[in-house]
């Protein structure tokens, strides 16, 4: 049973890949960035294959392409029991690590207000 809402593009996806077969990412599947599969591990529990460097893709030819290409592939169509959820970090840690690094934002390296900086997540 597909684990998405009807007519999203990860429901798309995940109906051109319960054939359990390699899947080009550019003329096959909707979903051209990473953080979509990587949801689907962490949130849906659906693993993905990997190719023989531990990679959750594959480069293989593609012949409608025409070229080499990032291809995908589900490893099974059970769901793995283990989900990774993320935590809210409590708010007097967050107090704690703007504190700590000047309320200096890691991106920017701007001084910014407390308000507007955010603790990234974490998971326990």
């Amino acid at each position: 049973m597909n684990p998405f809402r009807k007519g999203t593009t990860s429901y798309n996806d995940y109906e051109i890949l319960k054939d359990l077969k390699w899947h080009c990412t550019k003329c096959e599947l909707e979903a051209g960035q990473a953080k979509t599969w990587q949801i689907w591990q962490q949130e849906k529990g659906l693993i993905l294959e990997e190719d023989e460097k531990g990679n959750k893709y594959k480069r293989i030819w593609c012949k409608n392409c025409n070229k080499g290409t990032v291809h995908r592939k589900l490893k099974t169509l059970e769901a793995s029991q283990q989900i990774i959820t993320r935590s809210k970090v409590q708010t007097k840690l967050a107090k704690r690590v703007k504190e700590h690094y000047n309320f200096v934002d890691a991106y920017s390296l701007r001084v910014e207000p407390s308000n507007k900086l955010e603790i990234d997540h974490r998971i326990p």
